[in-house]
């Protein structure tokens, strides 16, 4: 979104307007301006130039700084394809001018014969030519990315790039590499992240964040009780998937047929406990564990909260979308649970 100014043509006043608007009044004589057409008109023109000084007609060949120019001027216009190419005439002409890499990057950079972008190289050129203020704007442009590639990149020229890190969804290695106040920062998102997961219950094998958070949260802060909380739930849903994947898979050994859809469906049935009992002796005892840290580290209101979470879990966990596998999770993991908390008095 930008500014456009515009010549009134009733009273001849010059106005500015927002080139994403349609329409817009001249504030002189109120007479009505159609803005959208002027952009389109405007964006064209500027092209058509700026084209016709590259390519020839224009008077003669223009410097590098005149073609960064041109450069900016076509991806201030969102015309990225053509403001690449412009930037590496730029490259052929200088090729130890960093901002003529820069604009190559941030135009798409290396584009191969199918349309894919590779911007890595351009980027790394750009930091290694520039000096230092304009290693900074380089370095700040690539910590607002948000492409996952551009992200790694910037924690290879600045391995302290702790937000980096935090956006890639490293939270080990955003902590690690964290000053005292980056360490606080991070703990906050953390817990913003842990807030939304336990408030809304998104679905947690679907939320990469919620995933992350999960994993490595509780071994950097292992006294906060929200994140194991986080762990506990996340681990249910996991052992939800696998005792589902346990029946189906015995039941596609049946034909797919279930337990009480033909004679002998006991031994389907029998066979069904059999791979259910395996996941559960496997998985119930460090949910009994995440569970048991959350209620240690609880607070009064925390540990409310929890309780009545693991008792009402049937109805409460719509990150689990199948009330069904809800009953059979209940049964196999959370009432043990709940009987385990109750045998080591912190309920």
């Amino acid at each position: 979104m930008a500014n456009i100014t515009l010549t009134c043509p009733q009273c001849g006043g010059q106005v500015d307007f927002d080139d994403s608007r349609e329409f817009g009044f001249c504030v002189f004589c109120g007479t009505k301006m159609i803005v959208k057409d002027e952009v389109v008109n405007n964006t064209y023109n500027v092209t058509q130039h700026i084209t016709k000084n590259i390519y020839g007609g224009g008077g003669g060949e223009k410097d590098t700084g005149e073609l960064i120019t041109d450069g900016e001027k076509l991806l201030e216009l969102e015309q990225s394809k053509k403001a690449n190419a412009v930037f590496k005439k730029a490259i052929d002409a200088e090729p130890t001018n960093w901002c003529a890499w820069f604009g190559y990057a941030r135009s798409g950079g290396d584009i191969d014969a199918r349309g894919y972008t590779n911007t890595v190289p351009a980027f790394k050129s750009a930091y290694k030519l520039a000096g230092e203020e304009g290693k900074e704007e380089i370095f700040s442009f690539m910590q607002k990315s948000s492409a996952p590639d551009v992200l790694r990149c910037a924690t290879t020229l600045r391995p302290d790039d702790w937000q980096s890190f935090l956006k890639l969804g490293d939270i080990q290695e955003a902590y690690n590499v964290a000053d005292a106040k980056g360490k606080d920062v991070i703990f906050q998102h953390c817990l913003q992240v842990c807030n939304w997961a336990i408030g809304d219950r998104p679905p947690v094998d679907r939320d990469r964040s919620w995933v992350r958070l999960a994993d490595a949260a509780p071994k950097i802060f292992p006294e906060e009780w929200r994140f194991w909380f986080v762990k506990f739930r996340h681990s249910l849903a996991v052992v939800t998937d696998l005792l589902s994947n346990a029946k189906r898979e015995v039941s596609e050994q049946y034909g797919g047929k279930s337990a009480t859809s033909f004679a002998g469906g006991w031994k389907l049935a029998t066979e069904e406990i059999k791979a259910l009992d395996i996941v559960v002796k496997k998985y119930l005892p460090e949910c009994q564990s995440y569970c048991e840290k959350a209620f240690m580290f609880a607070d009064k209101t925390g540990r409310v909260q929890l309780l009545n979470y693991v008792k009402d879990f049937i109805e409460s966990e719509q990150g689990i979308k199948d009330k069904y596998e809800r009953k059979e999770t209940y049964g196999r993991i959370v009432k043990p649970v709940i009987n385990h908390l109750k045998k080591v008095k912190l309920i």
